[in-house]
């Protein structure tokens, strides 16, 4: 078993990509909702996070997204 955080991460991050989005829902969910340096805008967004996360929307990869945003 993985011991150390970044032994963690490189095996969540060998999981699909559904596996992924459970898991950091689940880690969003343990974290305090003061968290220093996090504004409304950014809880705003991880509750979207979580929400999208939870309901099974379609994801679009980032470079969908840049490429949009050109």
């Amino acid at each position: 078993m993985a011991s150390t955080p970044d032994e963690i991460v490189d095996a969540v991050l060998r999981l699909p990509e559904s596996d992924r989005w459970q898991i950091a829902s689940r880690i969003l969910d343990t974290l305090s909702e003061n968290v220093p340096g996090v504004f409304e805008e950014e809880e705003a967004f991880l509750e979207e996070l979580k929400r999208r996360a939870q309901d099974g929307s379609p994801r679009i990869p980032v470079s969908d997204l840049w490429k949009q945003a050109e």
